[in-house]
């Protein structure tokens, strides 16, 4: 559910995210800190609003992977163990439209 509603963050991006812009030329985030994408082999900068997409695919990739979660019924710890990191590249994209798009946040909260 929550990357089916983090979805809609992203898509209300495209619209402002663009990769000429100063913070969208790469995933940045608070305090100008820059994000490497794990998706191009070794890390690499990707625009921001492609490092969202490639984010969310990859979480919606690893929750339903039966191979991390054979049994929705009970969780294996070592499928929780990947909880965290999924959530902190997913709270990414939270913090870049918070400071580099506000107005679109605030919007998409409201609704």
């Amino acid at each position: 559910q929550f990357c089916l509603e983090l979805n809609v963050l992203v898509v209300a991006l495209q619209q402002v995210c663009f990769p000429s812009g100063y913070a969208c030329i790469a995933m940045v985030i608070q305090e100008e800190q820059v994000i490497n994408c794990l998706v191009h082999g070794p890390p690499n900068l990707c625009p921001a609003i492609d490092y969202a997409r490639h984010m969310l695919d990859g979480a919606s990739g690893i929750l339903n992977a039966r191979s991390y979660f054979p049994n929705r019924a009970a969780l294996m710890a070592a499928s929780v163990a990947t909880f965290p990191c999924i959530c902190r590249r997913l709270y990414r994209i939270f913090s870049h439209a918070y400071f580099y798009h506000g107005d679109v946040f605030k919007a998409v909260e409201v609704d």
